[in-house]
């Protein structure tokens, strides 16, 4: 299983597009909690994803008592490689590599 065959959908219109795609739709992360957002490319809505070396996860963030993440179905990816750092978080896989960056202000 890899980003090319695996999918993620839209918690607002349910459209489903292949990892690869959701990760060049991203454009903030949460590198402390592993987390990323990417726009739906159907109706541009705001989706979270949890990124972990071997797996991406669907969900949405709770913010009671703390900000967590809730995990609606994890998929496994092989060769999946995530790498955090204060500024971002680095994926690379395959032969394809994306840096998501940090959300502004670190929230």
């Amino acid at each position: 299983m890899n980003v090319l065959d695996q999918y993620v959908g839209c918690s607002d219109c349910m459209h489903e597009c292949c990892v690869r795609d959701a990760l060049d739709a991203c454009f903030a992360s949460w590198p402390n909690h592993s987390w990323v957002a990417f726009h739906c490319l159907n109706c541009d809505g705001v989706n979270r994803l949890e990124v972990r070396n071997g797996a991406i996860a669907e969900g949405y963030l709770d913010g009671a008592p703390a900000p967590c993440f809730i995990i609606k179905r994890r998929v496994r990816l092989d060769d999946f490689h995530i790498k955090a750092a204060n500024n971002g978080i680095s994926v690379r896989t395959l032969n394809l590599r994306w840096f998501i960056p940090q959300l502004s202000g670190g929230k």
